[in-house]
């Protein structure tokens, strides 16, 4: 990833948080979402930040089908931990292994454990990083704020290093 993928990183996310996230159970709704994304220029600006001085030890790969960027995997270190903390992939793009190849690709050049957080509600990505042998972290569950009002329920998951 180069800091010229911003604009596409912040796009993307954007996308898929709009596909991914709104919750009738938990009531999210899309606008809730669209709250998230207002400030483009500076989210932009954020992520050029952070692609550039590598804060936090920030890792990004992307991945492109015939030259179209449609997705990228971020990583930091929060606390001392390795964190995933972005693993999208443009809805049209899903289902064909591309998510498991940016994963792949992580697990390949890290010798760490690997923590990530997901929505309690998102089941499709507990399955998936479960294959990867990620496992739910007992008593983790918290509040992303979303809003001043609303909060997205989530929760820990860990893959201890050397996991196949």
């Amino acid at each position: 990833m180069v800091s010229s993928d911003a604009n596409f990183v912040y796009e993307v996310r954007k996308e898929t948080w709009l596909n991914t996230y709104p919750d009738k159970k938990h009531n999210i709704t899309k606008q809730d979402i669209f709250k998230k994304f207002q400030n483009k220029e500076e989210r932009i600006k954020k992520i050029k930040h952070d692609i550039k001085t590598k804060n936090y030890g920030f890792n990004g790969l992307v991945i492109e089908v015939n030259s179209e960027l449609v997705g990228f995997i971020i990583t930091f270190k929060k606390n001392e931990k390795l964190f995933i903390i972005s693993l999208y992939i443009l809805p049209r793009y899903q289902n064909y292994g591309l998510g498991s190849r940016l994963l792949k690709e992580i697990l390949r050049n890290t010798h760490d454990d690997l923590w990530l957080e997901v929505a309690i509600y998102n089941q499709k990505a507990i399955n998936f990083y479960r294959k990867f042998g990620f496992k739910l972290v007992p008593n983790s569950q918290f509040n992303y704020k979303l809003t001043e009002s609303k909060n997205i329920p989530v929760i820990l998951m860990m893959r201890k290093q050397g996991v196949t």
